[in-house]
């Protein structure tokens, strides 16, 4: 069994909405796999249309509408906070690049 399928598998089972919601860590630790893994694997799964949910108490399968709008509204807060640095990366390098190309010119 593929890895995507135990973690499919195991959150259906054991993990049957947010009450019964598992840490990351466990699952990395049931599984085999690294964090970043984790998130791929979780990932993919919603993105094949699984219902996957997630909060700050971990992972779960959700089980009700409720869940699926707090699981949404949770990345949403995740997109906004990425989009965020994003920009705030992008900002730091433009002033950097202006900076240095108005500088004395014997770079």
């Amino acid at each position: 069994m593929r890895k995507e399928e135990q973690l499919l598998a195991y959150l259906k089972s054991a993990c049957p909405g947010r009450q019964h919601a598992v840490r990351g860590r466990r699952l990395q630790d049931i599984l085999g796999v690294s964090e970043s893994r984790l998130h791929e694997m979780v990932n993919h799964l919603r993105q094949e249309g699984h219902p996957i949910g997630s909060s700050r108490e971990g992972y779960f399968y959700i089980r009700t509408f409720g869940e699926a709008r707090q699981t949404e509204e949770h990345l949403a807060r995740m997109i906004r906070g990425l989009e965020a640095a994003r920009q705030g990366m992008l900002r730091g390098m433009e002033e950097r690049l202006l900076a240095e190309a108005g500088g004395d010119g014997h770079r």
